[in-house]
């Protein structure tokens, strides 16, 4: 890692869009291991980025939680079906985290953004509750707790404004990203999907990343 910290960013930067473009090269070849290998870059540089950029308090604690939680549960899903259930529940525990981070920063309810949320969150999950079966309860409830994590995202970007406004675009992008795994999971392959699930992911959790850092 370079030792002059003016360089760290370019290099966080350049190592996760390394990173990324290699998984897509695993995705395209069907390399598993290189999947494996990449697949963490980028959500280390955003953890690097949160902990040497971020103010050093308790939102940075949750938010790198929130981070490593996310990590965790990529590389859970990425391992194959046997650990989709323990990857699910990691994401759903940095879903909760970003909730915490996001109430605690915004000081408000604003019931109203909760809405558009929900709205959303129900129509995929009418399209995808008749091909769950045993697993209905579970995502139900992970769907509810990423909705409840773009409304508080919203939240926090109407009570700080500027770069805040990032978090609830990058709790969009995840919501997305989820959204297109339980369609391509559950009701239909989706021929392609993978490189739009994993960057849809990416911009997310960089964009809360943003909201986190820089949006306070």
């Amino acid at each position: 890692m370079p030792q002059d910290p003016r360089r760290l960013p370019v290099f966080l930067l350049t190592l996760s869009l390394v990173g990324a473009a290699l998984y897509l090269v695993g995705v395209a070849t069907d390399g598993w291991l290189l999947c494996m290998l990449t697949k963490p870059l980028p959500m280390v540089g955003l953890l690097v980025w949160m902990a040497r950029d971020a103010p050093a308090d308790r939102l940075r604690s949750v938010g790198l939680l929130g981070l490593g939680l996310g990590l965790t549960g990529d590389m859970l899903l990425e391992m194959g079906d046997q650990t989709f259930i323990p990857g699910l529940v990691a994401f759903l525990l940095g879903h909760l985290a970003y909730v915490f981070a996001f109430s605690k920063a915004a000081g408000r309810l604003a019931p109203l953004q909760a809405l558009p949320m929900l709205a959303f969150g129900a129509a995929v999950a009418l399209v995808v509750a008749p091909h769950l079966g045993p697993l209905l309860l579970p995502v139900v409830v992970y769907m509810v707790a990423i909705c409840a994590m773009a409304w508080r995202a919203a939240a926090f970007a109407e009570a700080r404004g500027g770069w805040a406004w990032a978090a609830p675009v990058g709790a969009l992008l995840f919501l997305l990203s989820d959204s297109l795994i339980a369609l391509n999971r559950f009701v239909a392959p989706i021929d392609g999907v993978r490189p739009a699930i994993i960057l849809t992911y990416w911009a997310g959790q960089a964009g809360i990343a943003a909201g986190l850092i820089r949006g306070r």
